[in-house]
Formats: C-alpha cells, sequence, structure tokens
C-alpha cells in the first residue's frame, strides 16, 4: 500500500499507521512499523557475507530461492488476467544508478552517470497495458541480452498456449537468431529488430514473415 501512495522509503510507512481505514482494506489488524518491514525482507532475502560457513551459505541461498519463487507466483497472479487477450511483450534493461556499494553494483554502461556503479533491470512489459511482467536485477555490466536470456526463455512456460505473447518487441539484441531458434516456436509472430535509428529493420521484418510462413529464419 505504500508503494501504490507513492512512497519509496521505509520511513514513509510510519504514516499510513495514522490511518485507521489502510490496514481495514488489507483485512488485517494493524501496519506493522518499518522497522519490522526492514527486518521481515531483510529475512526473505538474507545477503551473503564475504565470510561464512558453508552450511550458513547453503541456508541463504535456499532461502533466496524460496522468496524469489514466492514474489514470481504472486506477481505472476496480478497479471494473470490481461493474459486472456492478445498482448505484447515488450523486453528492455534499463540502467539503475546506485550511490555507495550494494549488491550488484558495477561501473558499466551509464548513460546518465558515466563512470558510476549501477544495476541493469531486464524487465518484460505487458506492452498494451504497461503492465510489468518480471523483471530482474543483474550487475552493472550485464547489459547485453545474452545475461538475461536464460530467465526470458523460462518465463512463457508455465503459461497455456493461448496466455502467452502474440509478438515480441526488443532491440536488436533480442532479434537474433540464437533467441528464434530458443523460442522454438514458427507460429508466433517474431520480436521487432530495431536498428540504432529506432527504426524497425526491415530484416527483422523478413524473418517473422519466414517464420510465420514456416520456413527459417535469417
Amino acid at each position: 500500500m505504500s508503494i501504490l501512495d507513492g512512497q519509496r522509503r521505509y520511513a514513509h510507512v510510519t504514516g499510513l499507521r495514522g490511518v485507521e481505514e489502510a490496514p481495514q482494506i488489507l483485512g488485517m489488524r494493524k501496519i506493522i512499523s518499518a522497522e519490522s518491514l526492514r527486518r521481515a525482507l531483510a529475512h526473505l532475502a538474507p545477503s551473503q557475507p564475504w565470510h561464512c560457513a558453508d552450511e550458513e551459505r547453503a541456508a541463504r541461498s535456499a532461502q533466496r530461492a524460496k522468496s524469489a519463487a514466492w514474489m514470481d507466483t504472486a506477481l505472476s497472479q496480478s497479471s494473470r488476467e490481461a493474459l486472456r487477450t492478445p498482448w505484447i511483450l515488450d523486453i528492455d534493461t534499463p540502467v539503475r544508478l546506485l550511490y555507495g556499494r550494494p549488491a550488484g553494483a558495477e561501473v558499466g554502461y551509464n548513460p546518465r552517470k558515466p563512470g558510476r556503479p549501477s544495476q541493469t533491470l531486464p524487465t518484460d512489459w505487458i506492452g498494451n497495458r504497461r503492465l510489468v511482467r518480471d523483471v530482474e536485477v543483474q550487475g552493472g555490466k550485464a547489459r547485453a541480452g545474452k545475461y538475461s536470456r536464460p530467465r526470458r526463455c523460462q518465463l512463457p512456460e508455465p503459461l497455456a498456449p493461448e496466455e502467452r505473447p502474440a509478438l515480441e518487441r526488443g532491440d536488436i539484441a533480442f532479434g537474433n537468431e540464437g533467441r528464434m531458434a530458443e523460442r522454438g516456436d514458427a507460429a508466433r509472430s517474431l520480436q521487432a529488430q530495431a536498428d540504432g535509428r529506432g527504426q524497425v529493420s526491415d530484416r527483422a521484418a523478413l524473418a517473422a514473415r519466414r517464420l510465420a510462413g514456416g520456413r527459417p529464419g535469417v
């Protein structure tokens, strides 16, 4: 509820505790404090210290995997109804500028502040509705499409055939033959391959027509 209200910091949650209707909307008795929320989220995704026992490291990794599965399920359920009509999968990799040295902070491609550490956020959107289908946090140097390819290949698998995207739309990093072969579905439309000027490439359009006709792509 704090996020929906446009708030971005833990301390802002305290402002909701004075609103009597807020916990009733969510079916709760009360809203927890900012510190309780911080501790709960820290338990969901425990950090990995440099020096710790192998058993502790394995337990932390297992907890992070379970938390990721839980969040993936919750995010999928929030957008499931939007997949019942034809939709476009927009693929993008925005860059998030960082201050300090949090996990994944690396000096890579950063158009806003060159030389400062950043993270990349490979994001999948439901294009015609602007809903987030999936987002992954990676290091600042993981800008190329190959870094997000393994996860993106897994995303459509749990979906029924009628819920899968009618079109995948991304830049040239995702419009290559390797990506097409991994999708393995010649009947679907292919993602638009954009050139450096932001226009749709004739090569990508030709590949899409060939795949739609059952012939191998370019």
